[in-house]
């Protein structure tokens, strides 16, 4: 979409423990600063089924008379927002470095669950690539 990059995706989980649906919807913007240097801001959203969603963040009735946590049942929704900076500078044709940084903000359900410890969280990374 012009100078805005639009990406999707959707995983399909088959198993016995979670046979659930994730659907991610993102934006990116890649701003070149100059010959050797890239900032590329991104965010996305995730939406997850009712399956996934209670695989991962509900309660059991059984799970719960096992543990400290009440029984929830955990339904179908957006599950987070991600905003992410990435910084890619090239020495050449081949060699780069980059770095990135993000903060993640769990929402709905998941976000709403007993066993979330924090509905906010921070990532950061930074590497070295070489391009065949």
């Amino acid at each position: 979409l012009g100078p805005i990059e639009l990406n999707a995706s959707a995983t399909k989980f088959d198993g016995k423990q979670n046979d659930g649906l994730l659907a991610t919807l993102g934006l990116s913007a890649p701003l070149p600063l100059g010959q050797k240097l890239m900032m590329i801001p991104s965010i996305r959203a995730t939406w997850a089924d009712d399956k996934y969603t209670q695989t991962y963040f509900g309660v059991t009735p059984l799970q719960a008379s096992r543990s400290i946590f009440p029984r929830f049942d955990a339904h179908s929704g957006l599950q987070d927002v991600r905003a992410s900076v990435n910084m890619i500078y090239s020495f050449n044709r081949h060699w780069f470095v980059g770095a990135n940084v993000g903060v993640s903000q769990m929402m709905g359900d998941s976000a709403k669950s007993p066993i979330s410890i924090s509905d906010t969280s921070s990532t950061g990374f930074a590497l070295i690539g070489y391009r065949f």
